[in-house]
């Protein structure tokens, strides 16, 4: 499988970075204070993959989605989507009991099947 490869990296305090991150792979960015590294983690490459996520949505769903800017790079090669699992579980349930009505399947039920859900979305 191929690594993510970004060109040209010029975002914030960033200039004309080139770097590659294996996939498959734990990476963990370090650095001082203003170094770059939420630069490179959350405005570069999760934005650029939950663009390419909220592409895959019909433009319904997309006009109510958030708008992430395209970052500020020459290129991005293997960037297939990266899901950034950092969400609330718990405001995940209540989402769904407010949409659906009180729901009879109990929460940890619930958090099984959608991790389960997520992990064959991101094997596929």
């Amino acid at each position: 499988m191929a690594d993510i490869v970004v060109y040209g990296l010029t975002q914030n305090n960033l200039k004309h970075v080139t770097f590659r991150i294996p996939k498959e792979k734990i990476t963990v960015f370090t650095g001082v204070s203003g170094s770059g590294k939420s630069s490179i983690v959350f405005d570069t490459i999760a934005a650029e993959s939950q663009r390419q996520m909220n592409a895959t949505y019909p433009a319904f769903v997309r006009s109510r989605l958030p708008k992430y800017p395209k970052p500020a790079v020459e290129r991005i090669d293997s960037a297939k989507v990266y899901s950034d699992l950092d969400l609330d579980i718990y405001d995940l349930y209540e989402t769904w009991h407010f949409s659906y009505g009180q729901l009879d399947t109990p929460l940890e039920e619930l958090v099984e099947q959608t991790i389960s859900s997520m992990e064959m979305t991101l094997a596929e």
